[in-house]
């Protein structure tokens, strides 16, 4: 028995430490949209200004977005058919779950009420949105967004922001170029 968990609980931690830096990512768009009709687009200047976030992390998340519009067909112009605009906030949320961790024993609980009792404890993830606005109506067609844990140190949080907004943006439509 000693032996199997010594072996289970390696497998455990780890599927539980990858499921808690998972990024989790959702899109949401206007019916409505002729996705055809956009070839172009631009950043949206004054709404990425007022972003309160340090200006190396958001160049981060335009240069991000840049790479991933281009790959998907679109052009940036001065004159676009659509405005990118972003959004970043930390936001607390619930986590639910159920542990076999029994506070009068060391150790794994062998008590069945204990495992039926949901814990709740308040992470802070940090959340990344990308709007997409129509330029001529200044009307939001597109929004992505995702949330999870992005590095504090320099030289992984660069990386972070490129998975998050690779992610985000694998959602929105590639262009169709006829």
């Amino acid at each position: 028995m000693k032996i199997c968990i010594r072996l289970l609980l390696p497998i455990i931690l780890a599927s539980f430490l990858s499921s808690c830096a998972a990024v989790e990512v959702d899109s949401d768009y206007d019916k409505r949209t002729d996705f055809d009709s956009y070839k172009t687009f631009a950043f949206y200047k004054s709404a990425i200004d007022k972003v309160k976030m340090s200006d190396i992390d958001k160049e981060n998340i335009l240069l991000a977005v840049e790479i991933e519009l281009l790959e998907k067909g679109y052009t940036k112009s001065e004159h676009p058919d659509f405005l990118v605009g972003i959004f970043a906030a930390a936001e607390e949320i619930d986590v639910i779950f159920n542990s076999g961790w029994n506070q009068y024993q060391q150790g794994w609980s062998a008590n069945p009420h204990y495992y039926n009792t949901p814990h709740v404890r308040t992470q802070k993830k940090d959340a990344i949105y990308v709007n997409l606005f129509d330029a001529s109506k200044k009307r939001v067609f597109w929004q992505g967004y995702a949330y999870g844990d992005i590095s504090k140190k320099t030289e992984k949080k660069e990386k972070h922001i490129e998975n998050f907004v690779n992610k985000i943006i694998k959602d929105f439509p590639q262009r169709n170029i006829k």
